[in-house]
Formats: C-alpha cells, sequence, structure tokens
C-alpha cells in the first residue's frame, strides 16, 4: 500500500520522532533514557529525586499512555508515525510531570504505580505474582 518509498518515510519520521523525544527525556531534570536504544522503543528512568511512577500516573492524567517497568522502575515508550504530529506536547507535558514528581513520596501515587513500586522492593520476590493475582481479582471484583 505504501511502497517501498512510503515505508521508509515513515521509518525515517518515527526514528526522528524517537529521537526528538529521548533527547527531549535527556534535557528534562531528572529523569533519562535507560541505555543508548537505537530504534523507536525506549525506557525513561528518574533520578533519586523523581519518582517515575509519579512520572507516569501524572502523564496518564494528561492522556498518555507510557507502561511502567521494574528492575529498573522506568516508563515504556514506543513511538509510531503518529508521534510526530504531538512530539512537541508530549515533551511539555513530560517536562511538567517530571516538576510534579520531584520529591515526591510513594504514598501519593495511583494503586497501579504503588504496586508496581512496591513489588519491586520485596525482599522475596516470589509472593510477588501471589501479590498481583490478589491484586486483579480485587481491583475486579464483581459487587
Amino acid at each position: 500500500y505504501l511502497g517501498r518509498d512510503g515505508y521508509l518515510r515513515l521509518a525515517r519520521q518515527t526514528l526522528d520522532t524517537a529521537r526528538k523525544f529521548m533527547d527531549g527525556v535527556c534535557a528534562t531534570p531528572g529523569l533519562s533514557v535507560i541505555g543508548n536504544p537505537h530504534g523507536t522503543v525506549f525506557a525513561i528512568a528518574g533520578d533519586d529525586n523523581h519518582n517515575i511512577y509519579a512520572v507516569g500516573d501524572f502523564m496518564t492524567e494528561r492522556g498518555w499512555l507510557l507502561e511502567k517497568q521494574q528492575m529498573p522502575a522506568s516508563l515504556h515508550v514506543t513511538t509510531s508515525p503518529f508521534h510526530a504530529q504531538v512530539a512537541d506536547r508530549f515533551l511539555e507535558d513530560l517536562s511538567a510531570a517530571a516538576r510534579h514528581a520531584q520529591g515526591m513520596d510513594g504514598s501519593k501515587l495511583s494503586q497501579e504505580a504503588a504496586m508496581y513500586g512496591m513489588m519491586a522492593t520485596m525482599p522475596d520476590r516470589t509472593l510477588a505474582h501471589d501479590l498481583a493475582i490478589q491484586f486483579l481479582n480485587d481491583l475486579y471484583k464483581l459487587k
């Protein structure tokens, strides 16, 4: 449908947008990109003074979906051609999210973010599976 040229155009646009996102993350105080990704998927981490799960909660409130990850605590970003249209808004919201999350106490996180943070610090990780199942059962319990 797109042909070779159309595919290459979208691939270049997506790579350029991912690079813009990553450069913006690195320019945001308290945030960094994990590793040195060469593609369109990457992860954002926070420093010791920026709760990355609070950044994720803030971004969710602004309409962005960044999946929470653990070990290390981070947010997963997948870039698509569409993101070229909204890159500046994403980076503005991310900057606001980082300011919001600076020094944030873990008790102010959403239930989902609190669960991710707590499970990543469990001394006995064998309990994480049971905890996740119980959490989901409670979350989706029929009343």
